[in-house]
């Protein structure tokens, strides 16, 4: 009987201890340890992408959360932060109990994470963990990509470089480009995102000269980037 009673109050503890845990609600959806995707083709140094989710207190308590980030994967030169009562500058990964604001009995905080490219493509992605005193948490993985979303609605545009490896000189050639876009270049990528090197491009040419000159010795991703939309990708190599 006493094995009993201690299984069940283990359980109720259990349960207690799970109910002290926020809702992470999207329009009163419950988005708990999904991965949510924020994504743009357009490479914009100055634009800011952001997530929003409200924090919800289900309990007639006030609940103290704290919030970690995990981080999965990055873009170099990139900005990430998020406000949690308050914004909170970037490279904060963990905000504690007593630092955080507590959510009133019933009520919410709004959560938001934010994101800014700086110009350079790739996906930043990171886990948002909000944790209690118990230790118990609850999370919601953020996607951020630009630049890399879209491509397929362009496969018209091809592009090749020639030679690859590169060791001198090589020559980036492109087809199927309308006539008709106002803005052209090729822009160089380091294999983690940040930007190297841009060329304009006109409408009446159909390839670019590059230097090995100009790059370190590694990988590189090119892109071709008509009014601010990339429409061909294609790898680079250096010697």
């Amino acid at each position: 009987m006493k094995k009993i009673y201690l299984t069940l109050a283990i359980l109720l503890i259990a349960c207690v201890s799970y109910a002290q845990l926020p809702q992470l609600l999207i329009d009163g959806e419950d988005v708990s340890g999904q991965t949510l995707v924020v994504s743009t083709q357009e490479v914009n140094p100055d634009e800011e992408l952001q997530q929003a989710l409200q924090v919800v207190n289900p309990t007639g308590e006030e609940l103290s959360i704290g919030l970690r980030l995990n981080p999965i994967q990055a873009v170099e030169n990139s900005l990430l932060y998020f406000c949690y009562g308050q914004c909170y500058s970037p490279g904060l990964m963990l905000l504690p109990l007593e630092n955080a604001l507590p959510i009133p009995a019933n009520g919410s905080h709004e959560f938001s994470a934010h994101y800014m490219s700086l110009g350079n493509i790739g996906t930043c992605e990171t886990q948002f963990v909000f944790f209690n005193r118990a230790g118990d948490s609850t999370w919601v993985t953020i996607k951020f990509s630009v630049g890399l979303t879209g491509i397929e609605d362009y496969q018209k545009v091809e592009t090749s470089i020639f030679p690859n490896p590169v060791s001198s000189t090589a020559t980036i050639s492109y087809a199927g480009i309308s006539n008709s876009f106002r803005k052209g270049s090729i822009v160089v990528y380091s294999y983690t995102g940040a930007k190297v090197k841009e060329y304009v491009i006109a409408a009446s040419e159909n390839s670019i000269s590059v230097n090995a000159a100009d790059f370190r010795s590694g990988m590189y991703l090119y892109s071709v980037v008509l009014d601010g939309k990339i429409v061909a990708t294609n790898k680079m190599v250096i010697l």
